[in-house]
C-alpha cells in the first residue's frame, strides 16, 4: 500500500498545470484537461517532501536530511483571519511546538494553498522549536479579497509581520522561507521591515518582477501562460481545459481568451512590454538600502530566473545594508525549478538532489533563529557540471575567472555545420551569414530555463539542422575548459524588417553527436537602447548583446564548443512580428531576413568566464 501511494504521489509530480507540447504540429492537434493546482507541486521543497511524507516515511526525510532529532510534540494549529490595512482579512495558520516559552518564527505566504505537504514541512520545522505561519496570500483560497499577482505582497506582507510581532507565542526572531511566488513574498518583506526581520531564504525568484514576464524586451510567453492559467481565480485547484492549438494564435493578448479564460493581471503585462511604473510598483529597484537581514540565496543553473537571481546577489552584496552584505550565502546548483538529480535525461549525482541538499535551510535557521550565531556554510556554493562538483567560493562570479572571448568565422554558409567555426582568432576579411526567420515557423525551444517542463541540458543537435539556425563550432577540446561565471554574446547583425530577435545557445558537444544546452539567450533589437528610438534600420548592422546568464561546466577533453544563432525560440518565448505594430495586440507577422557579420569591423563573439 505504501508503495502504491509513493509512485501515485510521483507520478503527479510530473505533470505540469497545463501541458503545452513544444512542437508546432501538438500545438494544432492536441486537447489536454489537467488540474492547476498541480502546477504548485513544481516549485518548492515542499513538493519533494510531501511523496514520502504521505507515504508514512517522516522519520526517513529526517534521516535522510541527516536533521538534529525532532525535541517537541505539536499544539492544536491554530487558525487566524489576521486583517490587512484596509479591512481585508487573510486565512492564516500557526503550527507551534508543545513549549510554554515563546518560539522563533519562520512565516511562509503562498498563493497556492496552505496545505499539499506544506503542512507537513510546517510540522518538521515545529517539532525542532519553531513556530510556523502559512498564509493564503490575498484573494486566494481562505482569504478574502481579490487576487492580482504580485501587485499587493508589500502591503499585506508587511502587516502580517506587524502582527506577527504581536503575539505571544513569537519571540521577536522572525524568519521568512520559501520558493518562487513564496521568496517574492519575503521580498515584499524584507524591503520594508529592515532590522526587525532575522534572517530569510528567498529561492528561485525576482526582486525584479518585470523578469517573470520578459528577458531583455523578449515576452516569455510558456511560463507566463502557464502561470497565468494556473493561477488565475481564486482557488488554483480548479479543472481548466486548455487548447493549446488556439493557445497562440495572434494577438498575444487573446492567448487567456483562446484557452477560455479572462485574467487581468496577464493582459496588464502583456500591455506593458518596458520597465515602466507598472513594473516597478512591485520591485525592489530603489528600495535596497532598507534589506539589511542575511538572506540565504538559492537557485538553479537552469532555471527561468537564474540571471535575475544573480543580479539580486549582487545588489545584496554591495547595495543593501551591512548584514546583508556581509553575511548573505548563495547556493546554484544543477537544477530547474528546483528538482531531483536528474535533468534531461544528464544524472548529476546523488549530492545534486535537492531533497539532499535542503538540509542547508536548517542549518540557516538554527543558527540565526535559535542559536543566534552566523551559519557555519560558504558564502558561495556553486555546483560544477560536467565534473560533478560542489565547488565554495569567497565572492561571484569567482575572483580567479577571467573573460575569454570566442570569435565566430565562416566562408558565407553557417547554416551547414560544416562551415560555421568558432575559435579565439579575430575575424579579418570574411563574409556573412544570412538566414530567414518565419515566425510562423518558429524555432522550437530545446532545453535551458524552460518551465514548466523541458528544462537542462537537453540535447538540442536536432535545431542546428534547421535552415533558420547558424551554427558555428569550436575544434576538438585537447584539455579539459572550464567555464565559471557570467556568458555573454556579442552578435553583429542587420535585417529588413524594423525589429527582430536574436537568440543564442551555448552548447557542450559530446563525441557521440550530442549537442547538450549549457547556456542561453535571447533579446529583441527594439529593447536594445533606452535612451533612444531603437528600430532597425533596414541592412543596416548592428552589435545586439545577448546576457547569457551564467554557468558552471567543464567542457571535456575529446568535446566542442558550439553556438547556435536564431531568431526565436518557441514556445518559450513569444515569436517577434517583425513588424513596429503593438506587439500584444498585432495579428500580422512578417519573415525577417537576417545577415550576421563577423568581419574585423564587425567581430561577433561569445564571452566565457573561464577559470
Amino acid at each position: 500500500m505504501a508503495n502504491a501511494g509513493r509512485r501515485g504521489i510521483f507520478n503527479l509530480w510530473r505533470l505540469t498545470p497545463v501541458q503545452i507540447i513544444g512542437t508546432v504540429n501538438c500545438w494544432l492537434t492536441k486537447e489536454f484537461t489537467v488540474k492547476a493546482h498541480r502546477f504548485s507541486w513544481r516549485l518548492s521543497l515542499v513538493l519533494l517532501l510531501i511523496a514520502v511524507l504521505l507515504s508514512g516515511c517522516g522519520y526517513f526525510v529526517a534521516q535522510k536530511l541527516d536533521l538534529r532529532p525532532a525535541q517537541y510534540g505539536l499544539q492544536k494549529t491554530k487558525s487566524y483571519m489576521v486583517p490587512m490595512r484596509d479591512g481585508v482579512r487573510l486565512d492564516t495558520d500557526v503550527y507551534l511546538p508543545r513549549i510554554d516559552n515563546a518560539v522563533p518564527v519562520i512565516l511562509v505566504r503562498t498563493p497556492y494553498g496552505k496545505g499539499d505537504g506544506r503542512n507537513a514541512v510546517a510540522r518538521m520545522f515545529a517539532q525542532r522549536g519553531y513556530g510556523v505561519v502559512l498564509q493564503d496570500t490575498r484573494g486566494r483560497y481562505g482569504s478574502e479579497g481579490s487576487w492580482y499577482a504580485f501587485h499587493n505582497e508589500g502591503n499585506d506582507g508587511e502587516d502580517t509581520f506587524a502582527w506577527l510581532k504581536k503575539q505571544p507565542w513569537c519571540n521577536g526572531r522572525i524568519g521568512l522561507w520559501g520558493f518562487s511566488y513564496y521568496g517574492y513574498t519575503q521580498w515584499r518583506v524584507a524591503d520594508r521591515v529592515g532590522d526587525e526581520l532575522t534572517a530569510w531564504a528567498p529561492g528561485y525568484i525576482s526582486s525584479k518582477i518585470y523578469d517573470v514576464a520578459y528577458r531583455q524586451g523578449v515576452f516569455y510567453y510558456l511560463q507566463t501562460a502557464n502561470w497565468a492559467l494556473g493561477t488565475g481565480t481564486r482557488t488554483a485547484n480548479n479543472g481548466i481545459t486548455f487548447k493549446p492549438g488556439r493557445a497562440f494564435v495572434p494577438p498575444l493578448i487573446k492567448t487567456d481568451n483562446n484557452a477560455g479564460r479572462d485574467i487581468r493581471f496577464y493582459n496588464d503585462w502583456v500591455n506593458h512590454p518596458d520597465f515602466d511604473a507598472y513594473w516597478k510598483k512591485a520591485s525592489a529597484e530603489d528600495r535596497w538600502q532598507k534589506v539589511n537581514a542575511p538572506a540565504l540565496v538559492v537557485n538553479g543553473w537552469y532555471d527561468m530566473f537564474t540571471g535575475s537571481t544573480l543580479a539580486d546577489w549582487e545588489k545584496l552584496t554591495t547595495v543593501a545594508g551591512r548584514r546583508a552584505r556581509n553575511e548573505s550565502r548563495l547556493v546554484i546548483g544543477p537544477w530547474s525549478h528546483g528538482g531531483p538529480h536528474k535533468l534531461a535525461g544528464v544524472d548529476f549525482g546523488n549530492e545534486a538532489d535537492f531533497l539532499v541538499f535542503s538540509k542547508i535551510y536548517f542549518d540557516w535557521f538554527d543558527a540565526y533563529l535559535i542559536k543566534r550565531t552566523t551559519p557555519d556554510i560558504p558564502r558561495v556554493q556553486i555546483f560544477t557540471m560536467g565534473v560533478n562538483q560542489w565547488r565554495e567560493f569567497d565572492q561571484w562570479p569567482p575572483a580567479d575567472a577571467h573573460e575569454r572571448a570566442y570569435y565566430l568565422h565562416s566562408s558565407g554558409h553557417a547554416e551547414r555545420m560544416d562551415d560555421g567555426r568558432l575559435d579565439r582568432d579575430k575575424p579579418s576579411g570574411e563574409d556573412y551569414d544570412r538566414f530567414t526567420h518565419d515566425p510562423k515557423d518558429p524555432v522550437p525551444s530545446i532545453g535551458g530555463g524552460m518551465f514548466p517542463f523541458g528544462a537542462g541540458p537537453a540535447d538540442a543537435s536536432a535545431n542546428g539542422k534547421r535552415d533558420d539556425v547558424l551554427v558555428y563550432t569550436g575544434e576538438t577540446l585537447n584539455n579539459d575548459l572550464e567555464a565559471t561565471g557570467p556568458v555573454n554574446a556579442k552578435i553583429w547583425f542587420s535585417a529588413d524588417t524594423p525589429d527582430c530577435d536574436i537568440a543564442v545557445t551555448l552548447l557542450d558537444v559530446h563525441p557521440n553527436g550530442e549537442a547538450r544546452v549549457i547556456a542561453d539567450g535571447i533579446a529583441r533589437a527594439s529593447a536594445r537602447l533606452i535612451d533612444r528610438d531603437s528600430w532597425l534600420t533596414p541592412d543596416y548592422p548592428v552589435e545586439m548583446n545577448i546576457d547569457m546568464w551564467a554557468t558552471s561546466h567543464v567542457f571535456r577533453k575529446g568535446h566542442k564548443l558550439r553556438i547556435h544563432i536564431a531568431a526565436s525560440n518557441y514556445p518559450r518565448y513569444a515569436p517577434n512580428p517583425c513588424t513596429r505594430a503593438n506587439r500584444a495586440e498585432t495579428t500580422n507577422y512578417v519573415k525577417a531576413h537576417l545577415k550576421v557579420y563577423h568581419d574585423k569591423s564587425h567581430p561577433s563573439r561569445v564571452l566565457l568566464s573561464v577559470r
